[in-house]
């Protein structure tokens, strides 16, 4: 599991504010790739992701929702994406500012 961009910068929201960030990435192994499982670092941020085996070399994306309620000055969250890839993980990071 390769992602093009590992870390995305939402920029600066108001607190409350919703932001959903995508994040595409190619299966470069050699046999169909299955995501497990992901792991957020918080209730705040929300991924979604298909199921479904992904052939060699096919791209996909998924889907992070993070809820700025609660939260105010600089964020980092994390979603770790469990897998039968070598490495069997993948991290991805989104980062900004809740005014």
């Amino acid at each position: 599991m390769k992602f093009v961009d590992e870390t995305a910068d939402f920029g600066t929201v108001k607190q409350g504010e919703k932001v959903v960030l995508f994040y595409t990435f190619e299966n470069a192994g050699g046999s169909d790739l299955v995501i497990y499982e992901a792991l957020p670092s918080c209730g705040c941020t929300t991924p979604k992701y298909d199921t479904a085996p992904i052939k060699p070399g096919e791209k996909r994306t998924v889907e992070v929702t993070f809820d700025s309620e609660g939260w105010s000055g600089t964020q980092q969250k994390s979603i770790t994406f469990k897998t039968n890839g070598v490495p069997d993980y993948a991290t991805v990071t989104l980062t900004g500012i809740v005014e």
